[in-house]
């Protein structure tokens, strides 16, 4: 909402923010606003070891999940047809894993791993 009416956005990483070891500092909300606004000033002069952003970092944290996702679905998918050609097969003997899928309790991801 910010961006559409105009208005820049940055999530900083707070612990990028580099503050004195040496001393212990006062804590108020006052001297982290000025911390936090000389750092973005900083940022935005081009100085790119001030802060670190996240919103990129979030971004491609939400990629890798979305790619695991699909690539869990497909794996999910695969080990479902390979159950399911075991089970139509007709033998007189069913396949350990169709034999493990009549037991209560166990289901078609411990079958297979088993």
């Amino acid at each position: 909402m910010l961006k559409a009416n105009g208005i820049e956005c940055y999530v900083v990483d707070p612990a990028s923010i580099a503050t004195s070891r040496r001393r212990r500092r006062a804590k108020t909300e006052k001297l982290d606003g000025a911390a936090l606004v000389r750092a973005l000033l900083a940022f935005k002069r081009g100085e790119p070891r001030v802060c670190a952003m996240v919103k990129a970092q979030i971004k491609r944290e939400v990629d890798r999940l979305e790619l695991l996702l699909e690539q869990l679905a497909a794996v999910e998918n695969e080990r479902g047809t390979l159950l399911a050609a075991q089970k139509n097969v007709a033998t007189e003997t069913p396949a350990p894993t169709a034999m493990l899928l009549d037991i209560k309790g166990i289901g078609p991801e411990f079958a297979a791993i088993l």
